[in-house]
């Protein structure tokens, strides 16, 4: 058998593809699925007849049937491959995780086609669940040893100086010294009550336009940065986009930095001004990019890869948990956070963030402290 012989056998093909342990997909020009191994039936829980003819959209959840879909088919043409997370709906309207890779091709005839293969990526998921649920018990074990370190100090002050008060009637400075960390210790719990009644982000679509003009009115009326200059920088373009975010709980890690922002001003006789840059570049997993920067006394180095750990500060009467809040809410949100600072010239905090469409690459959450990113 020689090879033209070879392309026009559909048989052989069919089962050369069935070998193979992964769903297998093939789409027409138009889009409509010519070709479905019994692995993909199985993993749709369709039959192998009601697949054919389908359009390939059919396969996706009905949120992602007209923007993610052409995403893919667009980028897979131009790219001539296509290789994501994605996640697809069954045909008894059941939903899973799975990696899609798409490869275009041209037939005989000149007419385009694609091929898809599927894996389902429930049990890595499951584990992956799993391991987070492992991470955050082992991230709680060392807040609730560093809670007990925060609160152990003031207390013994305040045991000393009131054993003292306990042998002299009055005392203003003794006195004082337990209002003090009395007061620490009531910050500090409600600090640590916010943390741990952070909700779940409830992402939405929202024009980035809408989201600056909300976040500006709020930033200016929060008391911590009332007397702050913010300035705004955005290209006209981008104005209309849209985001995918949490708007309450993003607005609540902004005010976080800008308030850090602020305080980095305490003692010098400059301006008080931060700026926020939102900008958007196409061609990178995470594209929108929002950049909050002061021209304060700056970070030093050594503490530079520390300032979003929790309890971490140089300031007093701080308990230092606005920026690991601040961490948290964004990769919440599937985003991440880069900071870069120089003394006596300022800082920048970078947030990044997906695309309301996302389509090209792993968007697992990433963290980087420290240097910009490309």
């Amino acid at each position: 058998m020689d090879q033209r012989d070879i392309e026009f056998a559909p048989k052989l093909i069919y089962d050369l593809l069935d070998i193979i342990r992964h769903a297998v997909l093939i789409v027409d020009h138009t889009h409509h699925i010519i070709f479905a191994n019994s692995h993909t039936a199985e993993m749709l829980r369709s039959s192998e007849e009601n697949l054919i003819g389908s359009h390939i959209k059919r396969i996706f959840t009905k949120s992602d049937q007209d923007v993610l879909v052409s995403n893919i088919i667009k980028v897979t043409r131009a790219e001539r491959e296509f290789e994501s997370e994605v996640m697809l709906s069954r045909f008894d309207d059941s939903n899973f995780p799975a990696r899609l890779a798409a490869t275009f091709f041209l037939w005989d005839s000149g007419k385009e086609g694609i091929a898809f293969t599927l894996h389902d990526l429930s049990d890595l998921k499951s584990i992956e669940n799993t391991l987070r649920k492992s991470e955050r018990a082992a991230f709680l074990g060392r807040v609730i040893d560093d809670i007990s370190h925060q609160i152990r100090n003031p207390v013994m002050v305040i045991g000393g100086f009131a054993r003292k008060l306990l042998k002299k009637e009055q005392n203003e400075k003794w006195a004082g010294a337990i209002v003090n960390e009395t007061n620490r210790l009531e910050t500090l719990l409600t600090v640590l009550n916010k943390f741990i009644k952070l909700p779940n982000p409830r992402l939405e679509k929202i024009k980035v336009i809408n989201f600056i003009l909300r976040a500006d009115k709020v930033l200016k009326n929060t008391e911590a940065i009332k007397d702050c200059q913010l300035e705004w920088k955005y290209e006209k373009t981008i104005s209309d986009k849209t985001i995918l975010i949490d708007p309450i709980l993003l607005l609540k890690a902004l005010e976080m930095i800008v308030a850090n922002g602020c305080e980095a001003y305490e003692g010098l006789s400059r301006e008080k001004l931060i700026t926020i840059d939102i900008k958007y570049f196409s061609k990178t997993s995470h594209p929108f990019r929002i950049k909050v920067t002061d021209t304060g006394c700056g970070i030093l180095e050594n503490s530079l890869e520390y300032v979003t750990d929790h309890f971490y500060t140089n300031k007093t009467n701080h308990v230092g948990m606005g920026l690991t809040l601040a961490r948290r809410i964004i990769e919440q949100q599937a985003g991440a956070i880069s900071i870069d600072s120089q003394t006596k010239c300022g800082t920048s905090v970078t947030l990044f963030f997906l695309d309301f469409h996302p389509f090209a690459g792993d968007h697992r959450n990433r963290q980087w402290y420290g240097s910009n990113l490309p």
